[in-house]
């Protein structure tokens, strides 16, 4: 299990039954990412992007591989083009 230092982003990988134990504690799952608040812009991690999409059911497809390709797409589904299936 990884979880990622919710107070200084260290991340450490532990067994489950110590993982468990720490989730809560100032730890959480590596995996989780916050969203930042507000529109999604240049100045947000792919990361951010890539889970603002997957909180509003956009969809990015493997061809989005840079930055700039997730945040095209996620203003195209926002734009409500059709080229979405999940917007």
């Amino acid at each position: 299990m990884r979880l990622r230092n919710t107070a200084n982003g260290a991340v450490i990988n532990v067994d489950d039954e110590l993982g468990n134990s720490l989730l809560g504690g100032g730890w959480k799952s590596a995996e989780e990412v916050d969203v930042p608040d507000g529109e999604p812009s240049e100045s947000w991690k792919v990361a951010e992007l890539v889970a603002y999409a997957k909180a509003h059911s956009i969809e990015i497809t493997g061809d989005a591989r840079r930055k700039s390709d997730v945040l095209e797409a996620i203003e195209k589904a926002k734009q409500g083009d059709g080229s979405n299936p999940g917007a």
